[in-house]
């Protein structure tokens, strides 16, 4: 779903107790978060969630590169991923 930046910093607030400056976030709108859903993937779905996180990591990669990757999503495989190939750091 599409949320405004406003709403997801005061969510992420609430959730995790975080105050974010607005001015210091960028959001990607990701088309293909499809293939990190359960309805995807009808047999063997962690791996194939697990390798289509990799999948939307790199369409997330290759729009925005940030400094800190921050994991919320239990997208372990990432992590490879942003720290190796995207020289970013990684928050956990």
């Amino acid at each position: 779903t599409d949320v405004a930046k406003p709403k997801f910093l005061e969510l992420a607030r609430d959730r995790f107790g975080v105050e974010v400056k607005a001015d210091t976030v960028e959001f990607v709108h990701l088309r293909k978060r499809w293939w990190v859903e359960a309805s995807t993937w009808r047999r063997f779905t962690l791996l194939g969630q697990s390798f289509g996180s990799v999948i939307l990591g790199w369409e997330a990669l290759c729009s925005f590169r940030p400094d800190v990757f921050i994991d919320s999503m239990g997208y372990a495989f990432t992590f490879p991923l942003f720290a190796l190939v995207g020289s970013c750091r990684i928050g956990c």
